[in-house]
């Protein structure tokens, strides 16, 4: 047979290759012509498969092949290809220093001073501290967008602390209470650890728990100064960061409670014969929106007085009570809500109410207003005033009596007209005092001691009355009448 095949080789010319391919496609039929039918199985070792039998066509199969369909076929290896990914995160651990830790470097300068310390991170977010050229990011990573920055002022930033328990806290009213939870720490950090730390994307700096590290050198202690800036309408911190190094801290916001109060409410008689009142409410919000001021008019009447967000902080209103037969004590009283809140919903207090006193038809009232008195000369030795008294109710003044006490004189005027001219020897007395009545014209008289229309002077000028007692040394002449008018040119309520 070899002899043969190579006879055939050398008579047909064929090359190597050719022989190899042939021998190859003859061996290929011959292994097809061997196989019985209905066998599917191939050998691992190129021999040919063995006829059917119970051995191959049940439940086992030739070392190499596997059972498939109830056949034997050659068992197959699957190979996976894996994708290796470099990883590019920063390698973070504590420096040996701390200076080289602090996310701007050396800190933040303005000592416990909160204006400063607003300057100086804000002037290092927008221009760098020299050393680092990604605060921006780190900071706009932990919420500390360009608009808060650049609103940083004292009533929405605080200096507060951060506990070695995660919590972050600050004073609000007198009060420590916490904002913050759950707290994460930036840092910049040099060698490998793999415990807990979270990179900042394109920066030098990571993040990592209160409990992997809190802090050393100049933070040590259970409390580090923070500064803390809060959002004045939710109550809720937006950003934090150690004062000490600038670390920003991230946290588990806790909102700060509202604080919504009313203050006070005031009073004023516009017009007595009307009954006409104006009324002035305060009040006080903080992490809160004051949305309107009603107000229970104590007749049966109310109002509510809706503010805008830049005047929350009062309400006015005014109001004309009517007459009745009988006498009227009426209680007025307002309420400040919020957002979402109306009527007397929302809050009042002791100091968020006032009486008045209506009475009834055809009773007539009387009483002083005020007296004013105006210099209007002071040569000669003498200074002349001119007085004006005023009333008020609902009868009608019909005469005035002014009233003059100095050192060397005292003197008595009745005059028709609410005006009357004085002239004060200042040669001869110190002082004087003035002060006036007025009858109405039912007969009705104003209290001689009632300190609104009552007026002093010595070389200091006095206010009497209930008020506090105001002092204004007296000017001589030669400063100039027009002075010395200046001064004594005002009401005396």
């Amino acid at each position: 047979m070899r002899n043969f095949v190579s006879k055939f080789v050398r008579k047909a010319g064929l090359t190597i290759a050719s022989v190899i391919v042939l021998s190859n496609a003859i061996f290929a039929l011959s292994v097809a012509i061997a196989q019985p039918a209905g066998a599917i199985c191939s050998t691992t070792d190129g021999s040919i498969c063995p006829a059917p039998t119970s051995t191959n066509t049940g439940t086992t199969c030739p070392a190499g092949e596997v059972m498939q369909n109830g056949k034997c076929v050659v068992k197959t290896t699957k190979t996976t290809t894996t994708t290796t990914t470099t990883s590019t995160t920063l390698t973070c651990h504590h420096q040996t220093s701390t200076i080289l830790t602090d996310v701007i470097y050396g800190g933040i300068g303005g000592g416990s001073n909160v204006s400063q310390l607003i300057t100086s991170f804000q002037n290092d977010y927008n221009n760098g501290d020299g050393h680092y050229s990604d605060l921006k990011k780190v900071y706009n990573w932990g919420g500390a967008s360009q608009s808060l920055v650049d609103g940083m002022n004292t009533s929405n930033t605080f200096m507060g602390y951060s506990h070695n328990d995660g919590t972050l806290h600050v004073i609000i009213n007198g009060v420590d209470t916490v904002v913050g939870t759950n707290m994460k720490i930036a840092a910049r950090w040099g060698e490998s650890d793999t415990q807990n730390f979270t990179q900042i994307p394109s920066t030098g700096v990571c993040m990592h728990s209160y409990t992997r590290w809190f802090s050393t050198g100049r933070g040590t202690g259970p409390d580090v100064p923070t500064i803390v800036h809060i959002d004045q309408n939710t109550g809720e911190a937006d950003f934090a960061f150690w004062r000490d190094c600038g670390n920003m801290i991230t946290f588990t916001h806790v909102p700060l409670k509202p604080i919504l109060n009313c203050v006070e409410l005031d009073k004023s008689l516009n017009d007595d014969k009307t009954f006409t009142y104006t009324f002035n409410a305060i009040g006080y919000h903080k992490f809160v929106t004051i949305d309107n001021y009603f107000f229970d008019l104590g007749d049966g009447n109310t109002r509510e007085v809706k503010v805008a967000v830049n005047a929350q902080n009062n309400a006015t209103t005014t109001h004309s009570y009517k007459q009745t037969d009988v006498e009227q004590h009426i209680t007025i009283t307002v309420y400040v809500n919020k957002a979402g809140q109306h009527g007397t919903s929302g809050v009042t207090s002791g100091n968020c109410s006032q009486q008045i006193v209506i009475p009834p038809k055809g009773h007539l009232t009387f009483a002083c207003r005020e007296l004013d008195a105006t210099l209007i000369d002071s040569s000669n030795g003498s200074r002349t005033y001119r007085f004006t008294g005023t009333t008020q109710g609902t009868d009608e003044a019909a005469s005035y009596r002014f009233f003059f006490d100095s050192e060397h004189n005292t003197a008595t005027q009745t005059s028709n007209t609410a005006e009357f001219t004085y002239s004060f020897n200042t040669s001869k007395a110190n002082s004087f005092k003035a002060y006036f009545t007025s009858t109405s014209k039912t007969g009705l008289e104003t209290d001689k001691t009632d300190s609104n229309c009552q007026f002093q002077f010595s070389t200091t000028l006095v206010r009497t009355g209930p008020a506090s007692t105001f002092g204004l040394v007296a000017l001589t002449s030669t400063l100039g009448y027009g002075v010395h008018q200046f001064f004594l040119r005002r009401k005396l309520s």
